[in-house]
């Protein structure tokens, strides 16, 4: 990839909402209780927050969250929350967008943290991810379902 092919990758504005319009849906597909309205609220609420670090791409949209793992833990987490690409069959728009990792990343080392969460709701392939971070570690989580059905 030549620097013409790099993508800009940079912090997502108010103002993208409407270029990326696109992720309203596939964010309400993701979390079924919510609706566009309260979606686009939602992300319009992280824009300026420094504990997310929400991405915009041509055709892909990124978005981390700053946690503490429990109130003992001595460093804190980085937790991805989605990578939705406008279109993840079109493989060149996938592989462009795979270095919003390379972004999750630094902003991770620079905050400090040890351990960076990634592939909870992403379009990029583990292959691809793997290519920007180095080895991806896998663990297992046990939970009990405590209300509803």
């Amino acid at each position: 990839m030549d620097v013409a092919e790099v993508p800009a990758i940079r912090r997502f504005q108010t103002i993208d909402l409407t270029t990326a319009a696109w992720v309203l849906p596939r964010l309400v597909q993701a979390y079924p209780h919510l609706d566009e309205w309260r979606a686009k609220g939602w992300l319009e609420s992280l824009v300026n927050n420094n504990e997310f670090l929400f991405l915009y791409t041509d055709g892909a949209v990124a978005l981390a969250q700053l946690q503490r793992s429990h109130t003992l833990a001595p460093k804190p987490i980085v937790q991805e929350h989605f990578v939705f690409v406008k279109d993840p069959a079109d493989k060149a728009l996938v592989a462009r967008a795979a270095g919003v990792y390379s972004e999750f990343l630094a902003w991770s080392k620079r905050l400090g943290c040890d351990i960076l969460i990634v592939e909870e709701r992403s379009d990029i392939p583990h292959d691809l991810i793997k290519a920007k971070l180095g080895r991806v570690f896998q663990r297992q989580v046990q939970y009990a379902k405590v209300g509803g059905a």
